[in-house]
């Protein structure tokens, strides 16, 4: 995946580099179950994470879940256009011009802060679900998710925010 952006300085006299970036440049990046697996559990986990230290008023790990959910979003987006990810974690090429993605959700990614006090927490949480739902429903065109839109609906209800 990472040879379809290669820059050809000095090729071969029979190509091999060139013909390697014409390759690699129609393939797509299949998911694995496990993938999709780890990245559903992730995300509802930490959705859940949240909710448990914010009523125990633990702001900082509050936060750092909120922040990981949001890359987890972004990996979704990669997932659902077929890009290959950063390993979780890694923030470069998310933002700014070299970033694979559109400007609606690196304008969407702004949306996902909280401020130390919490006080929209509720409204970034119902945020966070709703995406994750999006990227869900958009994946699922292309294959089978370990679990459905309404599995995942189901568990969001489950937690109800207010501070």
């Amino acid at each position: 995946m990472w040879t379809r952006e290669l820059l050809i300085i000095k090729d071969t006299p029979d190509q091999v580099l060139n013909k390697l970036v014409v390759k690699s440049a129609k393939k797509k990046h299949q998911l694995s179950m496990d993938q999709l697996v780890n990245w559903q559990t992730k995300f509802l986990a930490y959705y859940h994470e949240v909710y448990r230290r914010a009523q125990r008023n633990e702001i900082y790990y509050t936060l750092d879940c909120v922040d990981k959910m949001r890359q987890l979003v972004v990996m979704g987006w990669c997932y659902q256009d077929g890009h290959l990810q950063n390993s979780f974690g890694d923030w470069s090429k998310y933002q700014g011009v070299r970033s694979k993605l559109t400007n609606s959700q690196q304008e969407q990614l702004t949306q996902f802060f909280v401020n130390q006090d919490l006080n929209q927490l509720a409204s970034v949480m119902t945020q966070f679900s709703m995406v994750f739902l999006s990227i869900c429903e958009k994946i699922e065109t292309k294959q089978r998710l370990p679990y459905s839109q309404h599995e995942c609906s189901r568990i969001f209800e489950m937690v109800e925010f207010s501070h």
